[in-house]
């Protein structure tokens, strides 16, 4: 699947928005493969649908493209990037009701600002996430909520 992807990439290159598609499509059948992927195949399809879709305006798609990067940034301990590509995608979110990932994004932001010591920051973030999770019950991932809890305790000690 993701050859016969790419090789239709190359043959719509022509067509930026087709090319994007593309892009962004390879990178989901990865990431739903359940195949193991290194870091850097997913960061170079990622980093080629983020150009794609900020060239053609196309910020449906870009929010979802940059929750995935900076997941693999913070992987990699790369905080400061990580967070740097969750508060971009957390500011063109204009309709958090679209984007189920916009959760997921708080807490990477949170998490980046935790280990990078900007616990203002961290409390910032996870109170946005605390308001999104009130707000959009069904986009809640419960395996997070012992995570979320920590981080309350641990940011309510400063």
């Amino acid at each position: 699947s993701i050859s016969i992807l790419r090789n239709a990439s190359v043959e719509y290159k022509k067509s930026k928005q087709v090319e994007e598609l593309f892009c962004f499509t390879i990178v989901r059948v990865m990431l739903l493969s359940g195949l193991s992927f290194n870091n850097d195949q997913y960061i170079t399809l990622l980093e080629k649908c983020i150009r794609l879709q900020i060239e053609n305006l196309q910020t449906d798609f870009l929010v979802l493209t940059l929750h995935y990067y900076s997941n693999i940034l913070i992987q990699e301990g790369k905080y400061s990037d990580a967070l740097f590509f969750a508060k971009i995608a957390l500011g063109i979110c204009v309709s958090p009701e679209e984007h189920s990932v916009i959760l997921g994004t708080c807490l990477v932001a949170v998490e980046c600002c935790f280990k990078m010591d900007l616990k203002a920051d961290a409390k910032a973030f996870l109170t946005k996430y605390i308001e999104y999770s009130n707000e959009y019950p069904f986009f809640v991932e419960h395996s997070c909520d012992d995570y979320v809890e920590k981080m309350k305790c641990l940011l309510q000690k400063d």
